[in-house]
């Protein structure tokens, strides 16, 4: 079980979401492991391959490193491994046009180090006057970003 603290967050008009939140999360967590939540296979080493990784899914998991990864994977949640795992969920565009697309991230506590993260995940789904997303790249359409 997971557990946690959902955090709700607005993805700006054209932020490709899951390029935006991994790369803030590498960021903070440089050696970061990611892992589809999906996937069974053991999450073990730092993703190594082009970042952010290709083939994301709209649900995925981001360790702070190889040790939480482990730690998550044999124990679940635990007080020693809180703050060092974030689970994002990444919707399908809204059929509804005025209504804002939004994604939630799942957390122990949104304090400290993580607290950090999510600011800069936040600023990164924001849209940028000048044409260009929380990463710098040309804005696209919302959805982009993740493998449907």
């Amino acid at each position: 079980m997971i557990g946690g603290t959902d955090v709700v967050l607005e993805i700006g008009v054209g932020v490709r979401a899951a390029d935006a939140i991994l790369r803030a999360v590498r960021r903070h967590w440089p050696r970061c492991v990611y892992q589809n939540a999906d996937d069974e296979s053991a999450p073990f080493t730092p993703y190594e391959g082009d970042w952010p990784p290709q083939d994301v899914d709209r649900e995925f998991f981001v360790y702070r490193d190889e040790e939480a990864a482990k730690s998550w994977d044999a124990d679940g949640a635990t007080p020693e491994n809180d703050n060092t795992m974030l689970y994002i969920i990444v919707p399908e565009k809204p059929a509804d046009r005025t209504t804002v697309p939004t994604l939630t991230v799942v957390c122990g506590e949104p304090t400290g180090e993580v607290k950090i993260i999510l600011e800069d995940i936040e600023s990164s789904l924001k849209e940028k006057e000048n044409g260009l997303n929380g990463n710098g790249v040309p804005v696209a359409s919302p959805g982009v970003g993740v493998r449907d």
